[in-house]
């Protein structure tokens, strides 16, 4: 297996990761994003933010220490443009929006749990009385964050086993056997001395597919 790469130079690589795929190794993980790419380049590679196994897109890693402290600072600052798009179910009220609900972030076993304010906003790409496509933007980076508030706004994401609407989704499975969760990250823009630097994921086939079972 090689990963398509978006871009790469002598600190950072970014990817187009393929929903399925697991960031990093885990319990019950056999093939991770971190293994295959540092097989596929010969270097060891540092994580610089996560997807979920089941989100495709933009993956950006550091290739040594000190771009991954660098990088990671950057992060952290929320001044990189993170971009997702996503299919879901319903309407939005508006054609854009704020989305503001404060997540709990923790373990409950644990009696650990915090809640944080977060902050996503949307805007309508493409709808109809049934279905939206939509772009996204974090201004926070809460675990689950686009899921969780796209479910408070009554459009939950189509494939999403989590906070989704579970009868919807086995209804679109067996309909036009769209089952996969329908949520990419679309782009990532990093700040730079000269101009901003712009990687984008292609949109994956399974997207392509469910934009095409409901008329979007």
């Amino acid at each position: 297996m090689a990963l398509p790469i978006i871009f790469q130079d002598a600190a950072v690589v970014a990817v187009d990761k393929p929903a399925g795929l697991a960031v990093q190794p885990g319990a019950r993980v056999r093939v991770c994003v971190v293994d295959v790419l540092q097989k596929q380049l010969g270097v060891r590679l540092f994580p610089l933010h996560r997807l979920d196994k089941d989100t495709a897109g933009v993956l950006l890693f550091a290739k040594h220490a000190r771009a991954a402290a660098l990088y990671q600072g950057i992060l952290g600052s929320m001044r990189v443009i993170k971009r997702y798009r996503a299919l879901c179910f319903g309407r939005p009220p508006r054609e854009c929006g704020d989305i503001r609900v404060p997540i709990r972030t923790g373990t409950a076993a644990r009696r650990r749990q915090v809640v944080r304010a977060a902050h996503t906003a949307y805007r309508v790409l493409r709808a109809t009385d049934t279905h939206t496509y939509l772009e996204l933007t974090l201004h926070s980076g809460r675990t689950h964050q686009i899921r969780i508030h796209l479910a408070a706004l009554g459009c939950p994401i189509i494939g999403d086993d989590k906070y989704g609407d579970f009868a919807r989704n086995k209804a679109c499975a067996r309909a036009w056997g769209v089952k996969r969760l329908q949520l990419f990250a679309h782009s990532l823009v990093l700040p730079c001395a000269c101009k901003p630097l712009v990687l984008r994921a292609r949109m994956p086939v399974h997207f392509l597919r469910a934009l095409d079972a409901v008329a979007l």
